[in-house]
């Protein structure tokens, strides 16, 4: 019925990513940036493809929850009565931390499923019955749009400026989405 991206909308990746990229190049990508990805003059996207995992990989269990976050999903995983579909673009290499801090935050507050996409399009990655998602990329929102019922865009620097799909509903956090939800059921 529902799924949602982790980064950034689950986890409060984006910190954990600039105090890395700060720390090994001295760049501050601070948090006003106007675009999903980082450009970092004299390295190429592989280059800061591979530093951002190096980080993720370092530094995952550091993460915090987006405040509310946990709640929310914990909410709405009571109304939809079944495991909550998490679907992540990070590589399955990252699959043990990002593991590790599913079950340090989550603990049994409910079930979850956890997919990798390896960075490929989450489209062939949902659920069939997968009606909703929750992300806060723009590539992803404008994919997963020609598939689903709607979008939830969680509100950040990057996306503030998207012009947003017919079906895509602008949200700062978790809670009107399980708002949404329970109006559903």
């Amino acid at each position: 019925m529902i799924e949602f991206d982790l980064d950034d909308v689950i986890t409060d990746c984006q910190e954990i990513v600039r105090l890395g990229i700060l720390e090994r190049t001295g760049y501050d990508i601070t948090y006003d940036r106007q675009t999903y990805y980082v450009q970092i003059e004299g390295l190429t996207n592989k280059d800061i493809g591979n530093m951002v995992f190096e980080i993720l990989l370092k530094d995952t269990k550091k993460m915090k929850a987006i405040p509310g976050a946990i709640e929310s999903l914990e909410h709405i995983a009571k109304l939809i009565r079944r495991p909550i579909g998490i679907v992540t673009s990070r590589r399955e290499k990252l699959r043990e931390v990002t593991a590790d801090w599913m079950a340090y935050n989550i603990k049994d507050r409910f079930k979850y499923h956890l997919v990798f996409t390896n960075g490929d399009s989450k489209t062939p990655h949902l659920a069939k019955d997968t009606r909703f998602f929750v992300d806060d990329n723009a590539e992803n929102i404008k994919d997963l749009s020609k598939q689903l019922d709607n979008i939830f865009v969680i509100n950040r620097g990057w996306n503030e400026n998207m012009l947003l799909p017919k079906n895509a509903i602008r949200v700062n956090d978790l809670k009107p989405v399980a708002r949404f939800i329970s109006k559903m059921m």
